[in-house]
């Protein structure tokens, strides 16, 4: 399967690749960056382990967790993709594997050095677009940890709404939402 790349002013979205495997080392040891995402930092060996899975579910579905890199220095800053939830337990999956109901996430993360310079919301945007269009996707959550305000900040910025709340990994999270508009009647 031919795998997907995605342009924005600023970014490329890719595959992840073995190469990007010191960047997301260093991501997903900071506390910080893996607060609202697990709370548990990686070592590097769990993250080759991550990266390994992310690759694989990319190369399964032609979609899953994008590298974003800067496009004017190749700087891998951070991800953003979809995430396939198994219902009613959330577990992740692939959507070949995924059986009713289920729901996709857009999620994304980046380096702490990054933050604060809207790569998330462009990068969100770009994703965004292409499951509503070129995957013909309906409908598409985030699920934000409810101090996470920056992330809930984002989700407004792509169109999303509150729409319920629960508790993943001992966090109290919110689900948003985001519904490709009715145009039957247009």
């Amino acid at each position: 399967m031919e795998l997907c790349e995605l342009e924005t002013e600023r970014l490329r979205l890719r595959a992840v690749e073995p190469g990007d495997l010191d960047a997301f080392a260093g991501y997903m040891a900071d506390p910080d960056v893996v607060r609202f995402i697990g709370g548990r930092t990686l070592a590097r060996e769990e993250t080759v382990e991550r990266v390994e899975v992310w690759r694989a579910r990319f190369e399964r579905d032609g979609f899953g967790q994008f590298a974003l890199e800067r496009r004017d220095d190749a700087v891998v800053v951070g991800r953003c993709g979809l995430l396939v939830w198994q219902l009613p337990e959330w577990s992740s999956t692939t959507l070949t594997e995924a059986t009713d109901p289920y729901e996709l996430e857009l999620g994304w993360m980046l380096g702490r050095e990054h933050w604060g310079r809207g790569y998330a919301t462009e990068a969100g945007l770009a994703v965004r677009d292409f499951a509503l269009g070129t995957l013909g996707l309906r409908r598409l959550i985030s699920v934000i940890a409810v101090e996470n305000r920056r992330s809930a900040a984002v989700a407004q910025r792509l169109g999303m709404a509150v729409e319920s709340s629960t508790r993943m990994y001992d966090l109290d999270v919110e689900i948003w939402s985001l519904a490709e508009p009715d145009r039957s009647c247009e």
